[in-house]
């Protein structure tokens, strides 16, 4: 285990998954127990999209909401008319009504969800560990604009540009070791969620918002940029320019765990070592098979069958 990688003694401090009913209110806050940074709320009872907050790119207002959607492809700031976070405290969120309704995150009577991630806020630009440490943007070959970096936790969250489809880049991460889960998403226009994992191929890649099976594509990542300090993208991942969000995340002994398995009929056991409070997976050599989310707060007993 790496020094200074110690989430596993807290873990309620870095993640937690917050079970809420909506209501009226225009405003309201919602106990998360730390300054969440990332915030992906869903509507449990109606068919509304994944809708996904964070700090790096700013908490927004009513004219734009600062909202991407994971299952949508659409640009941000297409969505804050129907609800949005508009602030955050050291112990909660805050839902705001959008100039619609607050359907997104707090539709009245509506059961709701929000799993919630700490990186380390927007102090300021490069933020790692609760101080200003810009040394984390080293060994960027595109232009990186922001990072809050948590790596007790194995969790950043990165704002860079895309090239126009040039060449591609290395884009540093900041976790002093190699990710096992990435989500990247362009934000100012239209185009899919690009997922890598360390358990599928090194150039594989899946999609947030499709329900596509893993393909391999060597014009989407670099592997040997794969490492400790950056994530290598290939023309197919920065062929779009303007701002682009990436998540990442590592594995934490005693905290989190990521993998591959092969199903059975009988059932499986996974050894990760915790018990999760948040466990997603996806069949991915099937066409058209969804992403799957359960989680301790909506069913916090064996066996857990509520998903998302």
């Amino acid at each position: 285990e790496m020094e200074g990688f110690s989430a596993a003694e807290n873990p309620e401090q870095h993640f937690k998954p917050v079970a809420y009913t909506g209501n009226s209110e225009t405003t309201r806050t919602i106990d998360v127990g730390f300054p969440a940074d990332l915030i992906w709320i869903k509507d449990r009872v109606h068919g509304n999209p994944h809708n996904l907050f964070d700090s790096v790119r700013g908490f927004g207002g009513a004219s734009a909401g600062n909202n991407l959607q994971a299952d949508s492809a659409g640009q941000q700031n297409q969505f804050g008319t129907y609800g949005y976070i508009s602030s955050i405290t050291p112990t909660e969120i805050e839902v705001t009504s959008g100039d619609t309704n607050a359907s997104y995150v707090n539709k009245d009577g509506d059961d709701m969800i929000a799993w919630c991630w700490k990186a380390c806020g927007s102090g300021a630009n490069f933020m790692k560990d609760g101080v200003e440490d810009t040394s984390i943007s080293s060994g960027a070959t595109l232009q990186v604009d922001k990072m809050s970096v948590n790596t007790k936790a194995g969790f950043s969250i990165v704002q860079y540009q895309g090239d126009n489809g040039s060449v591609g880049g290395a884009v540093p991460h900041g976790l002093g070791k190699r990710p096992d889960f990435i989500f990247i998403k362009t934000m100012d226009v239209s185009g899919n969620w690009l997922v890598w994992s360390s358990a599928i191929e090194d150039c594989g890649y899946l999609h947030l918002d499709l329900s596509n099976m893993e393909a391999g594509d060597s014009s989407y990542w670099h592997s040997t940029g794969m490492n400790s300090q950056t994530v290598g993208v290939e023309k197919g991942v920065s062929n779009l320019s303007g701002s682009h969000i990436m998540y990442c995340w590592c594995s934490v002994p005693g905290y989190s765990a990521f993998g591959k398995y092969t199903g059975g009929n009988a059932g499986n056991f996974i050894y990760t070592g915790f018990k999760p409070a948040f466990v997603m997976f996806k069949k991915v050599n099937v066409e058209k098979e969804s992403w799957v989310i359960a989680d301790n707060a909506r069913d916090p007993d064996n066996p857990t069958q509520k998903f998302l």
